[in-house]
């Protein structure tokens, strides 16, 4: 932790005075139209859908940005931090937590919008309970893994707030430290990434042929035969490939 007297090393005067002034005006204006959503949701029966449940939850994971901004920015116009080394650690967990959250909810928000003009369905309240759960929950998993050893939280280049830390690489949690053995693994795992995007293409080309055939009369079935929709099967694939990818990439982080 830098010294109050000092600045971090590279930095001047008003490169801490700009960044604390840009995260103040960052989490003023976030924090307060995010609340106003809150608020609208609270008070406004008419939009209190199960669609507008996860805007919700967005609204409030954003609302842990802001507040995370607020405190950088105090520290900035410090010029250091003041909460030493715990603080760092929370304060990392929980900027961590809501922008993983934010981030899933926008996935979770984009998913809604499918149902609603694509399949034509809508989502239900128990379906989307189980989403707001499985966000918060998934977010606060990879959140607290850095707490646990597995990865760590230090402070930024400023010095007025914690991240991640991508300096250090950490030893593989799986595999051992083995050039031969690591190459295997990348190569499986090459592959493996592929093969999500193959599928797509594969459903998306298979579904799109089979409809033109239908339309144009030229199948089996003749023209009165309903088109498949592919897309329909979009979602356990996307799911299951943001599921994976973590897993997998966590095999040869180092």
């Amino acid at each position: 932790m830098s010294a109050p007297d000092s600045l971090p090393e590279g930095f001047t005067e008003f490169d801490m005075m700009s960044f604390g002034t840009v995260m103040l005006t960052e989490a003023l204006f976030g924090f307060s139209l995010n609340v106003l959503t809150i608020v609208a949701f609270w008070k406004i029966k008419e939009i209190q859908t199960p669609g507008n449940f996860l805007i919700l939850n967005l609204a409030l994971s954003d609302c842990g940005i802001c507040i995370n901004a607020f405190i950088a920015a105090f520290s900035s116009f410090l010029r250091y931090w003041p909460y030493g080394s715990d603080g760092c650690q929370i304060h990392g967990f929980q900027g961590f937590l809501t922008s993983l959250t934010s981030i899933n909810c926008a996935a979770a928000i984009a998913w809604d919008r499918y149902h609603q003009y694509c399949s034509r369905r809508k989502l239900q309240w128990n379906s989307v309970f189980f989403m707001g759960l499985f966000v918060w929950c998934s977010a606060g998993f990879w959140s607290a893994m850095p707490l646990l050893g597995w990865g760590s939280y230090d402070y930024e280049p400023l010095r007025t707030c914690c991240t991640l830390d991508y300096t250090k690489g950490d030893r593989s949690v799986f595999l051992r430290p083995n050039d031969r053995r690591r190459a295997l693994w990348e190569g499986r795992l090459n592959q493996r990434e592929e093969q999500v995007p193959r599928v797509f293409l594969l459903f998306w080309i298979k579904g799109s042929l089979h409809d033109k055939e239908n339309f144009n009369g030229g199948g089996n079935a003749g023209p009165t035969t309903a088109p498949i929709h592919p897309v329909e099967h979009f979602p356990f694939l996307y799911i299951l490939s943001v599921l994976i990818s973590p897993a997998m990439n966590s095999l040869w982080v180092t």
